[in-house]
């Protein structure tokens, strides 16, 4: 009577137990908590919102700005700095400063003079 009832509280629910432990406890907090849960979720953190939040960020946001200030605003400026400030500067004071100077000089001053001599 000992012994069985040894071997019912030994390996029974020592068995019991373990079988507890093993397929439930462990299986349930570590197998799908881990596994279903806490890996599905940080993977799922990680391959969709962290991955897709820094490529919307790098694609759209940095590449954009820098498009966005790169055409827009360097370009823009050194192409407006080259077209109306040092070509129109260049212009103006090419064809109005010294073409009017040295046309001025010759048919007023030049011209002139030899006319008046």
């Amino acid at each position: 009577m000992r012994s069985f009832f040894f071997f019912v509280c030994f390996y029974f629910i020592r068995g019991f137990f373990f079988f507890v432990y093993l397929c439930f406890i462990r299986g349930f907090f570590f197998f799908f908590f881990y596994f279903c849960f806490i890996r599905s979720f940080f993977f799922f953190f990680f391959f969709c919102f962290i991955r897709c939040f820094f490529f919307f960020f790098f694609f759209c946001f940095i590449r954009v700005f820098f498009f966005f200030f790169y055409f827009c605003f360097i370009r823009c400026f050194f192409f407006f700095f080259y077209f109306c400030f040092i070509r129109g500067f260049f212009f103006f004071f090419y064809f109005c400063f010294i073409r009017g100077f040295f046309f001025f000089f010759y048919f007023c001053f030049i011209r002139g003079f030899f006319f008046f001599f």
